[in-house]
Parts: structure tokens; sequence; C-alpha cells
């Protein structure tokens, strides 16, 4: 629990139960101190999106181009849907495979923002040295734990985000 926030239960407990908190109690101000933890992880979080979209659209775009060079049925201006998912399952399971070491350095980081929340010290010292740490530590492979399902989800939010 945050300092306010024990500040805040702490003066509630004195008051009566049918009074209810003021709308000053709950001003920024009196989180201001909380809000840099707010975003720790959040620059890893942005180098897995960034590149992860990326990726899936340009590489889902290119996919889609290919299939308008191939002869499509007669009549048809526009390739077969079946086509157009197999394009966004690959395209989305490409992105996620490139993405995923970045994926588990954004959950580490994260991870590390609610030990600074509880006033833990952080395991990592940031994105560089959680890389360089896991790597060393526990070996290259450690950086594609959780892939598998990850891709799966990356598949099928992009069938149906793209196709």
């Amino acid at each position: 629990m945050c300092r306010s926030c024990r500040q805040l239960s702490a003066t509630e407990k004195g008051s009566k139960a049918s009074e209810a908190p003021t709308s000053s109690s709950f001003s920024l101000a009196s989180f201001a101190p909380e809000l840099p933890t707010l975003y720790y992880g959040l620059g890893a979080a942005l180098c897995r999106t960034l590149p992860y979209s990326g990726i899936r659209l340009m590489l889902y775009e290119q996919l889609r181009g290919l299939l308008d060079l191939v002869p499509h049925a007669a009549g048809a201006a526009a390739p077969p849907f079946l086509a157009l998912v197999g394009a966004a399952i690959v395209s989305g399971a490409v992105a996620q495979c490139i993405a995923s070491p970045v994926d588990l350095l954004k959950i580490r980081m994260q991870s590390d923002g609610r030990r600074v929340r509880n006033g833990e010290a952080p395991v990592y010292g940031g994105l560089g040295d959680a890389a360089r740490r896991i790597v060393r530590e526990e070996g290259v492979g450690k950086l594609w734990t959780g892939a598998m399902p990850n891709v799966l989800r990356a598949c099928c939010i992009n069938v149906g985000d793209q196709a």
C-alpha cells in the first residue's frame, strides 16, 4: 500500500463511518511521490510494443501483397479469407517470436516496479542490466520463456485484428 493510501486509511479510521472522505483527500498532490513507481517498466513495455506492432503490421501487409499476386478464383477481387487468416497467423507468430525476449524483460521490470512500490530494492538496474543478467545467469534460452503461449495468443489476436 502506498504511503498516501496508508495516511488516508489512518485518517478514515479516526472518522465516523457515516462520513465520506472529501474530494481533497484524493488530490493528485497526495499521490505525487508515488507517480514515478507507476511508470516503472514503461520503457520496457514500449521497447516490446513498438517492434512487435511494427513487425506484425509490416509483415502482414507484405504477405497480403504476395497473396494479391496469386490468381484468385473467378470473379474474386480479393484473396480468400482463409489465405488472409494464414497471413495474419504467420505475421503474428513471427512478430511475437522476435519480441519475446523483450516481453520477458518487460515482465521482469514490471515486477521490479511492484518491489519498488512496496519499499524494496529493485532486482535490476534497468532494461540493459536485466538483459545482461538474465543472459549471464540464466542463459540466452531463458529469454524465450513463455514464448509459445505468447505466440499462440499473438496469432489469435492478429487474426481478429488483421484478417
